[in-house]
């Protein structure tokens, strides 16, 4: 039980850790940088995000897998897993433009 609590202690902290590095930095997000404006991009367009991804996630990990457990590499691991992020995220926000842009699409499937 003591590691459930201590597990529970440490997502705590770190949810609180992560606000008030928000709180702290709160003129840099306001700001009009380009960090700032992709951000609020991506939440703005968050439920298709959520929506699409799955679609474009390959069904058949495995070999992907296989290859990190017989090559463990934290840093190569890390770095696929962003690229992969970054390619997905994209596709679905293209999709997802592409849906607003046409008039049938948008009527029927976003009632837009």
């Amino acid at each position: 039980i003591f590691f459930y609590l201590n597990m529970l202690g440490f997502e705590v902290f770190a949810f609180l850790a992560f606000f008030i590095l928000i709180y702290k930095n709160r003129d840099f997000f306001s700001s009009e940088n380009i960090i700032a404006r992709s951000i609020t991009f991506i939440g703005r367009r968050t439920l298709e995000i959520y929506l699409l991804h799955y679609l474009f996630i390959s069904q058949d990990l495995t070999p992907l897998g296989r290859f990190f457990i017989e090559h463990p590499s934290p840093l190569l691991e890390l770095l696929c897993s962003g690229i992969m992020t970054l390619v997905i995220v994209s596709v679905c926000l293209l999709v997802g433009e592409l849906i607003r842009k046409s008039s049938f699409c948008s009527k029927w499937l976003i009632n837009g």
